[in-house]
């Protein structure tokens, strides 16, 4: 999946059950993990690997902050996440 510039990408908070994560980033810019607006779980350098569970009703926002469009290959498991959409960084 691409995340462009100032952009991020939101899976779940209508999701029945919880969900797996695990993320890679591929691209040549860092992107922010979160948990909805509030938590911060982490950042992913260009070509760090990550895996994050997210609880039932919970969201799993993929920001990316920088000027350049990124690349992040996603592989979710357990309960499907429900909806996905894209909104502006700074939007909830």
């Amino acid at each position: 999946m691409f995340v462009e510039p100032d952009k991020q990408f939101i899976l779940g908070r209508d999701q029945p059950e919880g969900f797996r994560v695990a993320a890679r980033n591929t691209g040549p810019m860092p992107v922010a993990l979160r948990t909805g607006a509030v938590i911060e779980r982490g950042s992913l350098a260009p070509g760090q690997r990550a895996t994050l569970n997210f609880a039932l009703g919970s969201a799993a926002l993929v920001r990316n902050v920088s000027t350049r469009c990124t690349r992040l290959d996603l592989d979710i498991s357990g309960g499907w996440p429900g909806r996905m959409t894209y909104k502006l960084a700074g939007d909830n």
